[in-house]
């Protein structure tokens, strides 16, 4: 039931400049998602009206049996504690359960990863009715305008409960299960030092490979020039001896 192409949802490769959650954090140039490759990681979205009572957000949430609703607004007015909450939003975390949000009013973004484990940024406006698959490693935060209001759908007795990456997300089932449905291979998160290490040996294993290759070239062609020097004539010896007998 992928509806990405209809809903004009826009998406990207993050980069990896510290600084503001809210700012778009594009890179230069910009490396668009397509709508494939956020399917492909489970990500579904459809374009609606952005009002309660849209009659195709009535046919999704009876399909989806999304029984269950609330509206929560996001700006610093509405929310308290709101750059504390904004920072809790951010943690990297998973959901035993499907994410579904509805934009009200307003715009934000989720990011999600990717299968190599990079962060794609989704922005979703007014109208984007979003799920995210129980155990996708995921965030939320708003955007520059501070203001976002969005419904809440849930089957069953919703459990808003966060499981931060680090903190039991690898082993939990809802991640399994993810990882099997999405081909996903296990990927332990490196620091900053294990990636420049880990660099520096697939550096240092290339030069031994090209210093292995070039000695053995160096071997072959001694071996080449030796096969192809002239060998003496056995016929010299005799000769001098005839000479030397006259």
């Amino acid at each position: 039931m992928v509806k990405l192409v209809d809903a004009g949802i826009n998406a990207w490769f993050m980069d990896a400049v510290e600084g503001d959650q809210r700012a778009p954090h594009k890179m230069e140039p910009n490396q668009a998602v397509s709508v494939k490759e956020l399917a492909a990681l489970g990500v579904d979205a459809w374009q609606l009206s952005g009002t309660d009572d849209d009659a195709e957000l009535l046919d999704i949430r009876k399909a989806q049996n999304y029984n269950y609703s609330d509206v929560v607004t996001c700006c610093p007015d509405k929310l308290p504690n709101y750059e504390a909450k904004l920072k809790s939003f951010y943690e990297e975390h998973i959901h035993a359960d499907p994410e579904v949000r509805y934009v009200m009013e307003g715009s934000g973004y989720f990011d999600v990863r990717d299968k190599a484990d990079r962060w794609i940024r989704i922005e979703v406006l007014k109208g984007h009715l979003i799920t995210l698959p129980a155990g996708i490693y995921h965030r939320f935060t708003m955007d520059e305008k501070n203001h976002c209001q969005a419904m809440r759908l849930f089957q069953g007795d919703p459990i808003w409960t966060p499981i931060n990456r680090g903190e039991g997300a690898e082993e939990h089932d809802s991640r399994k299960l993810y990882e099997q449905e999405y081909a996903l291979a296990k990927r332990m998160k490196k620091s900053p030092a294990e990636e420049t290490e880990e660099m520096k040996v697939d550096a240092d294993e290339a030069a031994e490979k090209a210093a292995k290759g070039t000695s053995a070239e160096l071997s072959q062609n001694d071996a080449t020039a030796t096969s192809d020097k002239p060998e003496q004539s056995n016929d010299t010896a005799p000769q001098a001896v005839e000479a030397g007998s006259q």
